[in-house]
């Protein structure tokens, strides 16, 4: 027979089947809510936690980015987080300037992409600066870019990234 309460002869009470059977259905309720939310956050959603400015000012130092992981495959402008421990040792934001079979030439602080220039409303600042680079981005492999590019260490630093290092598309902020 199981008991609850406290210890004292005036407070002990004997625990019905049915009580039982309730606490029994709540346990088994809160194990499975436990369950899908670890295999949501590991399959479907997740959440990012931004350290450092290299995205700002879309992304700034400690906002918090829900991550989209289900069935995606990077697209040019998306911002994704990607696994880079071989490479600067964490998680990292950035922005998809080019996915594979495309050109990306930077040229006097200017991206073009396939010799066309792209818009870029998004960035931090316009006066950034980096050596002209041309670089043909492989099949399976993006280049990515911070927003604010004075302080991103990204693909002119690092080259192109595997598109399987991708762990999803930056949803909300």
């Amino acid at each position: 027979m199981l008991y609850i309460g406290k210890k004292s002869a005036f407070s002990l009470r004997k625990l019905s089947k049915n009580d039982f059977h309730k606490a029994q259905q709540k346990i088994v309720f809160a194990i499975i809510i436990i369950l899908l939310t670890v295999m949501l956050n590991l399959t479907v959603i997740r959440l990012a936690f931004i350290h450092g400015s290299s995205m700002s000012p879309n992304l700034d130092h400690g906002s918090v980015a829900i991550v989209w992981q289900l069935f995606y495959y990077p697209q040019n402008g998306d911002i994704v987080v990607f696994d880079s421990k071989t490479v600067l040792g964490v998680s990292v934001v950035k922005r998809v300037i080019a996915v594979g079979g495309q050109t990306v030439l930077i040229k006097n602080n200017m991206v073009y992409l396939d010799d066309l220039l792209i818009d870029e409303p998004y960035l931090y600042e316009y006066n950034w600066s980096t050596p002209n680079l041309s670089v043909y981005v492989p099949s399976d492999y993006v280049f990515v870019m911070g927003d604010n590019r004075n302080q991103s260490k990204d693909s002119r630093d690092f080259g192109c990234l595997p598109v399987s290092s991708i762990i999803g598309k930056v949803l909300f902020k």
